[in-house]
């Protein structure tokens, strides 16, 4: 198993924000976490990238236990968060925050240069604003320079957090798109969404937080499929 979460609680000052979540994600797959608000689901992501202590409970990457890590050493081992609302730097420009994202990596300005090229293959708008500052782009436009930032880190697994946040249907149908396109390149999703339809869509399996408990699992499709999914997360 790539990444396994194992009775995790994590408090917030005064609140218990998980109370005891499970959940895994296997080599090759796209992992779907879902939830209302208050759940526990940016509390979950946070805590494996580093950014939060577990009270109890545990976080395995590849075997090995990560919850006394730092994130410097988390992103080193090769997991990388993209969080919601972004959290670009505005006044840089596109190619600036792209390179933000390799910052703990010790390339050559060659190798550094073909892997520009690769994310702008995956979002070529990125390539034709390289020199246009990142606050004036879209909400789409942005997201995608947040999730190509992420990638200039080389992940091997990705967080994403709340990627079709105030975005249009059609942008996060292409948002969508790139998700699995990402995955089908070599890197496992770890997606953290209100909008269930689009990450059950995307994912192989899921995960349901409630109060910050694990309290449904699946495959993607079969969740999909559930009355309990649909009466709860699509309104039907």
């Amino acid at each position: 198993m790539l990444l396994s979460i194992r009775d995790l609680v994590v408090r917030i000052g005064q609140i218990q924000a998980l109370r005891g979540a499970n959940l895994q994600v296997a080599e090759g797959t796209i992992v779907a976490l879902l939830g209302a608000n208050g759940a526990g689901k940016s509390t979950t992501l946070k805590t494996i990238s580093g950014l939060l202590r577990p009270a109890s409970g545990d976080i395995f990457y590849r075997g090995e236990s990560i919850s006394k890590r730092t994130p410097r050493e988390i992103v080193s081992l090769g997991i990388v968060q993209v969080p919601e609302g972004r959290r670009l730097f505005p006044r840089m420009t596109v190619l600036e925050n792209l390179l933000v994202g390799a910052y703990l990596r010790s390339v050559s300005p060659a190798l550094l240069a073909q892997e520009l090229e690769k994310i702008f293959a995956h979002f070529p708008i990125l390539g034709e604003r390289q020199r246009q500052q990142a606050g004036s782009m879209s909400g789409g436009e942005q997201q995608m320079l947040a999730i190509g930032r992420g990638l200039m880190a080389k992940p091997n697994l990705m967080l994403l957090d709340e990627p079709s946040l105030g975005l249009s249907p059609l942008m996060v149908e292409e948002i969508s798109r790139i998700i699995g396109e990402i995955n089908r390149s070599g890197v496992n999703l770890l997606l953290v969404e209100q909008n269930a339809e689009m990450a059950l869509s995307v994912a192989h399996h899921g995960f349901v937080l409630e109060t910050g408990r694990t309290t449904l699992q699946g495959p993607a499709g079969d969740l999909l499929a559930s009355d309990t999914i649909r009466h709860a997360y699509l309104g039907r």
